[in-house]
């Protein structure tokens, strides 16, 4: 889909649900980082906004998660978080959870009055069903993806399937450069 936002503009009131595991995953194996101020900004400009909601766990004694999660809340996104989790295995492996699934799929139901279009940014084949759901309640759906890291069954039943890398251009995290006054070495 070359241009996302002027399909945006036909949606109606449009809620968006970011599964940041899901996105941050898909993002590191494409080799790009999400501006999420610059997404924010997008879908604001674009559409209807009528939320932007962000799920992501946090570890409980990190100064950085509490920063990040302060800074997309002042962004203007609303934040669902919950205390990462980690689970030992008998070999020694630990593998972190912070699954938000349930949460996200309380929040579109919650809401569905609230708006027409539904913006999933996940690739979760647990959310087929909620995809069939809204299209019983006529909402249209929205899926945003990477290629290898969104199941095809929610890819063929959204109405839309949006790639990642439509985003890359428009919301690429650059770090900025630091300021060197002229004539400094």
């Amino acid at each position: 889909m070359k241009d996302i936002s002027s399909y945006l503009q036909h949606c109606g009131k449009v809620m968006i649900f970011i599964d940041a595991a899901n996105i941050i995953y898909s993002l590191r194996s494409l080799g790009w980082r999400m501006d999420y101020h610059k997404l924010y900004q997008f879908f604001n400009d674009s559409c209807i906004c009528r939320g932007v909601y962000f799920y992501t766990s946090y570890r409980r004694d990190n100064p950085r998660d509490k920063r990040w999660l302060h800074i997309l809340r002042r962004t203007g996104y609303i934040v669902r978080q919950r205390e990462l989790k980690l689970i030992r295995h008998n070999d020694g492996h630990i593998d972190m959870k912070g699954n938000l699934d349930g949460y996200i799929f309380i929040d579109v139901l919650d809401r569905i009055n609230e708006y027409d279009t539904c913006i999933l940014l996940s690739g979760d084949s647990d959310f087929e069903i909620l995809v069939d759901y809204l299209h019983k309640h006529n909402k249209k759906v929205i899926v945003c993806s990477a290629r290898h890291h969104v199941a095809m069954n929610l890819r063929r039943k959204a109405d839309r399937y949006v790639s990642l890398m439509y985003f890359q251009e428009l919301c690429q995290y650059k770090k900025p450069t630091p300021f060197i006054e002229k004539g400094a070495v």
